[in-house]
């Protein structure tokens, strides 16, 4: 029996890798957009959650603190993820596909920077108002 070396590629026609490649473009805005869904929704509810705080401590709906900012933000980079996404799915033209997967790339790693920047953010003023205290 032959063993196939593992690290060997096979060959694909051209024509079965764009088959791929758009099935896996089509696959990943799916995802993209329940990402942007599921971001929207959890923002929603941590702005309510910040308003409501906010109103309770100051009796002023917003107040402009920073959470209410960084929130308010990612909502909006989330809206526009899915409009960017309803145009890619409304042209078909392969030349749209060539620059909307860098744009699709470009706004997810954002998110996933933006998510760290927020982390951070709220472990430093935490950690800063327990040494403050």
């Amino acid at each position: 029996m032959k063993t196939k070396n593992p690290l060997l590629t096979p060959v694909i026609p051209a024509e079965k890798k764009e088959l791929l490649e758009k099935h896996l473009f089509k696959e990943n805005i799916q995802r993209c957009k329940l990402f942007a869904k599921i971001v929207i929704l959890f923002e929603a509810i941590l702005l309510v959650m910040n308003m409501a705080e906010t109103f309770a401590v100051k009796q002023v709906l917003i107040d402009g603190n920073t959470y209410f900012v960084l929130y308010t933000t990612l909502v909006i980079m989330a809206s526009t993820m899915l409009l960017l996404i309803r145009c890619f799915e409304r042209q078909t033209s392969n030349s749209v596909s060539k620059w909307a997967k860098p744009v699709l790339l470009s706004l997810v790693s954002l998110f996933l920077v933006w998510g760290a920047i927020v982390h951070w953010w709220i472990k430093e003023s935490t950690v800063m108002s327990w040494h403050l205290s």
